[in-house]
């Protein structure tokens, strides 16, 4: 859920949301909450380093260094927490390099299973039937 904090003003018409990470203005969802695209790229990166089982860094403080839109790239180990503390999902980063999400275009086969549900039906003239024709 957005707060008042979430969101800033860019232009007396336009309200932006910020990035939950680094506060940056928010390029929109990206694992599951708002972020920018570089807390996007830098979650994706993460993941699939730790899934190639390389080691995740380790911070070299205490584990609380401040992650702002002007010092996000001081420690990965506290950014790594902080994008999972937001809720950034470890899952819904693709394994491969295959491209595109919940809107991709469907494929050609998912599309042609789809549209078996409309064969027979009379698309473009139901509830038609009683309109008089010239």
């Amino acid at each position: 859920m957005l707060t008042d904090n979430d969101v800033c003003c860019q232009a007396p018409s336009q309200v932006a949301v910020l990035c939950l990470v680094c506060r940056d203005i928010s390029s929109g969802l990206h694992y599951g909450i708002h972020t920018c695209e570089s807390c996007k790229a830098f979650f994706k990166r993460s993941v699939r380093r730790e899934n190639q089982g390389q080691a995740p860094s380790a911070c070299r403080s205490s584990g609380d260094c401040p992650v702002t839109w002007q010092r996000k790239t001081g420690c990965q180990a506290c950014r790594f927490a902080k994008c999972l503390a937001a809720g950034m999902r470890r899952e819904a980063v693709r394994p491969d390099q295959t491209r595109g999400g919940r809107r991709s275009a469907p494929t050609s086969s998912s599309y042609d299973e789809r549209m078996k549900q409309f064969d027979g039906l009379d698309f473009f003239n139901r509830g038609r039937e009683n309109v008089d024709t010239v």
